[in-house]
């Protein structure tokens, strides 16, 4: 892929991105930047566009996304959490074992390129 196609494929994610996070917001839809920019990453994925960030970029925008979710952590949520902990554990749990299992099936019946790993339960940092 040459330099051209590579700005090309970028400036295409940011306008598709720019776009759909636009109509999502003007809907109201909660966290539209973040599911605007998802919907633009997929909708070009499905075309075989692929795009590769650098290592060190991938980590600092985990880092924001999760700066951005403890930002609106308040003491009352953590309050209500706390007291209601028989009923969030088993939710949690759920949903990990699902997110587990469903990764296991997708790369058992080679739905997807993804390899088996070592720690597959958190997200696998982009390839070079």
């Amino acid at each position: 892929m040459n330099a051209d196609t590579k700005v090309l494929h970028w400036a295409a994610l940011l306008a598709l991105t720019t776009l759909l996070s636009a109509v999502l917001q003007w809907h109201a839809v909660p966290g539209a930047l973040l599911l605007g920019a998802l919907l633009a990453g997929m909708l070009l994925s499905t075309r075989g566009i692929t795009l590769r960030i650098p290592r060190p970029v991938y980590f600092g925008a985990q880092s924001l996304v999760g700066t951005m979710i403890a930002a609106v952590i308040t003491a009352d949520i953590v309050v209500s959490v706390m007291h209601d902990w028989m009923l969030f554990l088993p939710a949690i749990a759920a949903t990990i074992l699902a997110s587990a299992g469903i990764g296991w099936l997708l790369t058992r019946c080679r739905c997807c390129r993804a390899r088996p790993r070592s720690g597959a339960s958190r997200p696998a940092p982009p390839r070079r």
